[in-house]
């Protein structure tokens, strides 16, 4: 799990090994996150909770695919400016 204060950035790396070329892509809810993909890796700046969430990384090449998942949790600062955990 990535815990990530609001307003703050993530940046969650797909790491995946094998024969070139590999496309990495990442979901969330099924649906391609284009805007937060950078390469094989997913970048949130500026979080909100709205992207608290479960996302999906997938690895393709001509040999096959293979899926990993990761949970990222936006939390709000408390009174004084702590995260609660």
């Amino acid at each position: 799990m990535n815990r990530i204060p609001e307003g703050g950035k993530a940046v969650v790396n797909c790491l995946a090994s094998g024969s070139l070329p590999v496309i990495t892509n990442w979901y969330r809810g099924g649906e391609l996150v284009l805007d937060k993909q950078r390469g094989n890796m997913l970048e949130i700046t500026d979080a909100t909770m709205y992207d608290t969430g479960r996302y999906a990384c997938t690895v393709k090449n001509p040999a096959g695919e293979a899926t990993a998942e990761t949970y990222v949790q936006i939390r709000k600062y408390g009174h004084h400016g702590v995260l609660p955990y």
